[in-house]
This record gives structure tokens, sequence and C-alpha cells, in this order.
């Protein structure tokens, strides 16, 4: 395992990216997916849904070579696959960012996992030294492209933004 990023990333308006580092902001959808937490698009871009809408979340990127043992602890989980062409990414929201850099290019399936969405969602905005109560996870590994997929869902907020990729909320 290779950890690519480890930190807290303030966010805005519960996104955050994995792009390509010197490429424009990706235009994504989640309309048509199975999963509403992890949009993913063009190659090199992936957008990571949390619960807290704006402030400081914690967030882990993992870089394995094969698919990492599945943790229970986590609470909302779910998986699609992402083409890196570049080595040159960036872990980015709004005004905050860190370029990583990826071991391998190609295909890679992308496991993204929460845990106290609802929680965050209830904060909004950390006041007065609050810390956010979500935290986050995303893993990726060599793998060919597949479907994307809803492993785990335990949240509100999750299933809420996998009811509008089936194109259930408007």
């Amino acid at each position: 395992m290779i950890e690519l990023f480890a930190r807290d990333i303030h966010v805005h308006y519960g996104f955050v990216h994995l792009r390509e580092e010197d490429g424009d902001w990706p235009e994504l959808s989640r309309e048509g997916r199975e999963n509403g937490l992890l949009e993913h698009g063009p190659a090199d871009a992936l957008a990571m849904t949390t619960g807290l809408h704006t402030g400081a979340v914690p967030l882990r990127v993992e870089w394995h070579p094969m698919e990492p043992p599945f943790d229970d602890a986590w609470q909302d989980v779910v998986e699609a696959s992402v083409e890196l062409t570049t080595p040159h990414l960036l872990i980015a929201s709004f005004d905050d960012g860190e370029p990583v850099s990826a071991p391998h290019l190609g295909w890679h399936r992308a496991r993204y996992v929460a845990s106290e969405m609802d929680a965050g969602r209830a904060m909004d905005c950390p006041v007065d030294g609050e810390s956010a109560p979500d935290s986050y996870l995303l893993q990726l590994w060599p793998a060919p492209p597949g479907r994307d997929r809803v492993v785990r869902v335990t949240s509100e907020v999750a299933a809420y933004w996998h009811a509008v990729a089936r194109g259930e909320h408007r």
C-alpha cells in the first residue's frame, strides 16, 4: 500500500475531487449511475461527496497493487472505475489541494468509504474549533473497467445521493 494523501481537506458544497493536476475542473455527472457518492467521468477524474457542507474533513487516499481487504468499520461504501492516464494528479476542493503522484497508470477500481456522513450533514459547517464528525477514505488499485456499485448504505446522505443518481430525485 502507498499512501498518496492523508490530512484534513477544506471542502465547500460537500465535494472533493481527484483530477489531473494541470487540467480543468472536470464536468462530471452522477445521473444514470448506481452510486451518487463517487462521480466519475473522463480519465483522471473523480468527485467524492462529503456529508459536511463546508469545513475541513479527514481524507486518506491509498494506492494498492491489488484489491485491498474490505473493512467492515466503514458505514457507506461505493466503487467505480477510473482510468489514470497521467501520474500528475491533484486532490482538490475549491481552495485547498495537494498534488499526488499515481504510482501506476491505466484502469483502476476506486473504493470510496465514509463514516458519520449524517453527523457531518447535521453539523453543516463547524464553528468555534469544532472538528468534522465525518471521515473518508479513497482506495485505488489496478483493475479492468467495470460498473459502479453501491456496496453499503447506512446514512440518509448516501441514500439521498444514490437516489439522485438513479433519477429518483430531481
